[in-house]
């Protein structure tokens, strides 16, 4: 299974997503597209270690989409673990 927080930071940097994914199928669903995949399986995962990589795709990502899932993680980890961390980052 792929680290799903330090793919998180990877693709926080569209020329580190270039770089790590030329040439593969990844690139066609673009950095945005792969991002939020990854901020929903972490949400689905359902792990509160992952607040801090959400919390900075929540506040500092450029993709609405991106931003848009990470929401929905920390509401999902928040409600499944009873985290009172999620109501703050949002």
């Amino acid at each position: 299974y792929p680290d799903l927080l330090a793919l998180l930071v990877l693709l926080a940097d569209e020329t580190a997503f270039r770089e790590r994914f030329r040439g593969t199928p990844l690139r066609r669903s673009g950095r945005a597209g792969l991002r939020r995949n990854v901020c929903i399986a972490l949400g689905n995962v359902g792990d509160a270690g992952a607040f801090a990589g959400l919390a900075d795709a929540l506040r500092n990502d450029v993709s609405p989409i991106v931003r848009g899932a990470a929401a929905w993680a920390v509401r999902e980890i928040g409600r499944r673990t009873g985290a009172a961390e999620a109501i703050r980052l949002l």
